[in-house]
């Protein structure tokens, strides 16, 4: 009943181990990124690094705006994967706009994918909250139980 007992909390004790273990590995950028800056991220076998090439802005006289972001990924693991990333335009006060989902779809060792996605603001009064302090957060969701995130800068008066 004893050796029953150190076993069973033997396994619980490891089990515990490995899943802390699986989660200390999952690296996020944990600042905020200029535009320019590249997003690392690391989960296990699944390595790749996110840039944001530009975001633009295709109407800017009237509402609805809508910005169009380019981003590339870049496999640096060893292993292909599949990835979809979820863009959101962020204000300082919480405030989300969200964009067009972008597939990447599978990338294979040191290969790359590029995505666009529209997001669309559809009244000054969400373009003003966009406009100081905005943030553009992009969500990547691979076959990986736990997302990674990229977060970027975004300066309007630029666009």
């Amino acid at each position: 009943m004893k050796h029953t007992v150190l076993c069973v909390l033997l396994i619980i004790l490891m089990a515990s181990a490995g899943c802390t273990s699986y989660f200390s590995n999952l690296q996020t950028p944990q600042k905020t990124l200029d535009l320019k800056e590249t997003a690392i991220f690391s989960q296990e076998k699944t390595k790749f690094a996110a840039t944001v090439n530009s975001v633009t802005i295709n109407q800017k006289s009237s509402f609805p705006r809508q910005f169009t972001l380019k981003m590339t990924v870049k496999n640096t693991g060893t292993e292909a994967f599949s990835l979809i990333g979820y863009p959101r335009l962020v204000g300082a006060d919480g405030s989300e706009s969200a964009g067009n989902n972008i597939m990447f779809g599978s990338v294979h060792p040191n290969g790359y994918a590029t995505g666009t996605s529209t997001i669309t603001i559809m009244t000054e009064q969400e373009y003003a909250a966009l406009e100081e302090n905005a943030v553009l957060r992009v969500k990547y969701q691979s076959m990986k139980p736990l997302p990674y995130e990229g977060i970027w800068a975004v300066d309007f008066s630029s666009l």
